[in-house]
């Protein structure tokens, strides 16, 4: 009974962990959205955005790459999660 609760409790860890990163995700993908519109509109800060536009994809990349391994951890594919994992 004891490991059940432990492992209900982990579980609850990474439940809680996804919904962070998919959070995460969310805000990232809004700010993608929000730069290229400022692209489209704005053209002296052109470079400037262009490098914001370019930090928020990598961070939208490694936020899925956190999300698969996430979700091979679950599976019980270790192998497959730290590969995942170390892809950030």
């Amino acid at each position: 009974m004891v490991k059940s609760i432990d492992e209900l409790r982990h579980d609850r860890q990474k439940i809680k962990e996804l919904e962070e990163t998919r959070n995460k995700a969310l805000a990232l993908s809004a700010e993608v959205e929000s730069l290229k519109k400022q692209l489209a509109t704005e053209k002296a800060d052109k470079v400037k955005i262009q490098q914001q536009y370019k930090i928020a994809i990598r961070g939208l990349d490694a936020t899925s790459w956190i999300e698969k391994g996430m979700a091979f951890s679950k599976a019980g594919k270790k192998k497959e999660a730290v590969e995942a994992f170390t892809k950030q």
